[in-house]
């Protein structure tokens, strides 16, 4: 299912293109990473594939979704860093009803504003996923653009 998201590529593009607008309009990136906490792998693809039905389905129609790398989901969403959390604790929770055993969750927001590039912009909330997934399962880190 995943696979079926815009890649890396067009999340770049995206983001070039909203960029010069999010000092204007408030905007953010959101990364939900997902792995098995058992061994820290990918989880198999037909759970991949239910996340990423959960992701789109709690997030706004207007609101862009790819791909940022394996087990990695990102959304372009419009509004304030408070609205990205919401939206992010509402996917996380999500998650965790799926009931699926040793699956782990975590996200990274970073506000986008016009003097970041699209790779600033995905290394930002990339850095906050990483740092959400070393403090615990289900956590949220947000980071400044």
């Amino acid at each position: 299912m995943t696979d079926l998201l815009p890649g890396r590529l067009a999340l770049l593009d995206h983001l070039t293109g909203v960029l010069p607008f999010a000092s204007a309009q408030a905007t953010t990136l959101v990364l939900i990473g997902i792995v098995h906490t058992e061994d820290g792998a990918l989880p198999p693809v037909a759970v991949l594939a239910r996340t990423t039905r959960l992701i789109a389905s709690s997030l706004r129609g207007d609101d862009w979704l790819g791909r940022s790398g394996p087990g990695e989901v990102a959304a372009v969403l419009a509004g304030t860093a408070e609205d990205a959390h919401s939206a992010a604790a509402r996917v996380l929770d999500g998650i965790a009803t799926l009931g699926v055993p040793d699956l782990a969750a975590a996200a990274g927001i970073v506000v986008l504003s016009a003097d970041l590039t699209g790779e600033q912009a995905l290394q930002r909330a990339a850095a906050a996923l990483d740092d959400a997934r070393s403090r615990t399962r289900g956590r949220i880190v947000l980071t400044a653009g």
